[in-house]
């Protein structure tokens, strides 16, 4: 497994990432975190918990991965790692999952089967853990981006008859999905203001929990 130290990606062994996570009462993870401040702020408030920030691109984990370092952070790690490949020593690990306005193939993988994003979710889940994704895009803004990837229409009949039932297949049971407004958002980053520019547009936030 490929994590930071600080600004630095190096290699660990199956057997050193269990030893750090074995005392901690509950592990949660936040794939596709981007600069990563939504785990580290998190782990700075529950000592008691162990936090995962989980990105293919090194690069934009590292002003986290640094501060992390130099602030002596233990309930935290920065994992370079393809959401899409995930490592065997993350199945059954997770009691919470969180999705942040993803982008790219970690968006399209959220509706995609085939991309084995949902079926990772599963695998990584403990049973009751708690999945939270949010996510935005908007024909007006993303229409080339959604052309690209074959990015459903969201609208009722698309939850109800496509969405939910794909989650089912992988005992992910959907609890709600609700549209939310941009000052409901309950975390900060740098793609958050990017999205967020726009007054109108719209967040959805899908909840779910692993039978």
């Amino acid at each position: 497994m490929r994590i930071l130290k600080s600004s630095k990606e190096i290699e660990i062994t199956n057997e050193e990432f269990l030893s750090k996570i074995e005392n901690y009462s509950e592990c949660i993870i936040d794939l596709g975190t981007g600069q990563g401040g939504f785990v580290y702020f998190n782990a700075l408030d529950n000592k008691d918990k162990f936090y995962i920030g989980l990105d293919s691109c090194r690069e934009s984990m590292k002003k986290y991965g640094i501060k992390q370092y130099k602030n002596k952070i233990d309930n935290l790690m920065y994992v370079v790692m393809n959401a899409q490949n995930l490592n065997e020593v993350l199945y059954n690990k997770f009691s919470e999952i969180y999705i942040n306005l993803p982008w790219g193939s970690l968006l399209q993988g959220i509706f995609k089967e085939e991309l084995k994003i949902i079926e990772g979710i599963s695998k990584i889940s403990k049973p009751k853990c708690k999945i939270n994704i949010c996510f935005s895009y908007d024909e007006k803004f993303e229409k080339n981006e959604i052309e690209k990837r074959n990015l459903p229409e969201l609208n009722e009949s698309y939850f109800k008859e496509v969405l939910i039932p794909t989650y089912n297949k992988y005992k992910i049971e959907v609890e709600s999905i609700e549209y939310i407004s941009k000052d409901k958002l309950s975390f900060q980053s740098k793609w958050m203001k990017v999205l967020t520019e726009s007054k109108s547009r719209k967040f959805y936030v899908i909840v779910c929990e692993k039978k």
